[in-house]
Formats: structure tokens, C-alpha cells, sequence
């Protein structure tokens, strides 16, 4: 068999066969391309793809150009950062959306209905609007975990509080009650007690801003330094409060 072109040049039976299975090996080539391509964007869009959440682990390894971007927008508040971590309960996580400055707080179910497969009616219909927004956040990768009172060593804040105190009688007071059974709530008792709440709360306050100062600008981020009234202290005499 011989196949005469128009121009009068021919070419043999055995020349087309494989020209012809070079074709379709580019035209199943180019199908698996455009395949992946549709699959590609419909999981960046489809709401139903599980977002999994920022860890500390992921923010070491994050690179600070896009949060050090926030040092010239804006700063944070160091008052309302200390005080998102005193508050988070214990099955909660703060978190810090550094390209607005926003806090944000997800109790342990909300970070699971996030991880979980579902679309965005479904998680408005069991959470509200909240949520949808929160997965975008996170999708951009715009959230930073905040540190938590484990981060922060939270009994031996207390335990350095205790050692403060300079009346020997109330020290020990306040030593014992760390040390005994349910020791957070026997603290909280006696402070009440001793009448020292407000000096407490300071002293943890402090405390808590040097972690999150170190943090802060770990991830680049600028804050204002207000959290300890109008006295504006610098934050050496924040790490010897500590």
C-alpha cells in the first residue's frame, strides 16, 4: 500500500502506521493534561476540601516576609494579645490573623468541622457565618497560633509570684496552695484571701507579654507596647518582672 500526497511524494503503508500511533499517543497525552488541570482547579475551589490548620510547628518553618508585611500596615495591640491568652479556655485556640490584625478563637469542635470534608452551607448551618471565613483565612495561610499558657509556664509564673510576696506567713500561704490538691483554684482562693488578686494579675500579665513579645517579633510583627497602663515599660524591665 502507498499513499500518493498531493505534491506527487508518497509514503509507504508501513511509514503511516506508526505516524498514525504518534498521534494518538500526543492526543492521549494532552487529554491526561487537561484532566489534571480541571481536577487541580476544582480542589483549590471546592469548599468541601478539608483545610488543615496551622501548627507551631508549620510557623517556625513559615516564611517571614508575608508577616513582617504587617510591621508597616499596623500594629498589633500587646494588651489585647496577653489578654487572648489569659482568657482561651482549654479546649480553645487563639490565633492571630496578621494580614488585618484580627484574634480569633476556635473551640476543639470548630477545629475539627474545619478538618472535616463538608461544604460551606453545611458549616454555616452548624456554626454560622464565622467559619467559612475562618477556612479562607486559613486556605490563605494568614493565621498564626498564638503561644498558650503551656507555653508560658504557668505554674512557675505563680510559683514566682508566691516567692515575691515579702511577708513570710502569707509566702508560705500561697506556696501551699500551688502545692496542694486542685492547686490553680487553692491559688485563686487565697489570693482572694490575702486581698493580692490585683497584684497577681499584674505580675502574670507581665509574664505573659514577654512570651509574646518574643513571639511577636520572632514573626516579624510590630505591636504596641501597652500593657501595663500608660506607663508604657520597656520590655527589659517586662523580662526582670518575669
Amino acid at each position: 500500500m502507498v499513499l500518493v500526497l498531493p505534491e506527487g511524494h508518497a509514503i509507504s503503508g508501513f511509514t503511516v502506521i506508526p505516524l498514525a500511533l504518534l498521534a494518538l499517543g500526543v492526543s492521549a497525552a494532552v487529554g491526561v493534561i487537561l484532566r489534571r488541570s480541571a481536577v487541580g482547579r476544582a480542589t483549590a475551589t471546592d469548599p468541601r476540601t478539608p483545610v488543615p490548620l496551622p501548627t507551631p510547628d508549620d510557623q517556625e518553618n513559615r516564611p517571614q516576609d508575608s508577616a513582617r508585611s504587617l510591621a508597616t500596615q499596623r500594629s498589633v495591640s500587646l494588651r489585647e494579645i496577653v489578654n487572648e491568652m489569659v482568657e482561651v479556655a482549654d479546649d480553645e485556640t487563639a490565633y492571630l490573623n496578621y494580614e488585618t490584625g484580627e484574634l480569633i478563637t476556635l473551640t476543639d469542635s470548630e477545629r475539627s468541622a474545619l478538618e472535616e470534608v463538608g461544604s460551606s452551607n453545611d458549616l454555616v448551618r452548624r456554626f454560622g457565618e464565622r467559619l467559612p471565613e475562618v477556612r479562607e483565612m486559613i486556605g490563605a495561610g494568614h493565621l498564626l497560633e498564638l503561644p498558650t499558657r503551656f507555653d508560658a509556664r504557668e505554674y512557675s509564673i505563680r510559683e514566682g509570684f508566691c516567692n515575691q510576696i515579702s511577708d513570710s506567713d502569707r509566702r508560705e500561704m500561697l506556696l501551699k496552695a500551688i502545692r496542694g490538691p486542685s492547686a490553680f483554684r487553692a491559688f485563686d482562693k487565697t489570693i482572694d484571701m490575702l486581698g493580692v488578686r490585683q497584684q497577681w494579675h499584674r505580675a502574670r500579665d507581665e509574664a505573659f507579654a514577654v512570651l509574646a513579645i518574643d513571639w511577636l517579633e520572632s514573626h516579624g510583627i510590630s505591636y504596641d507596647l501597652d500593657i501595663v497602663g500608660s506607663t508604657q515599660p520597656k520590655r527589659q524591665q517586662l523580662r526582670r518582672a518575669s
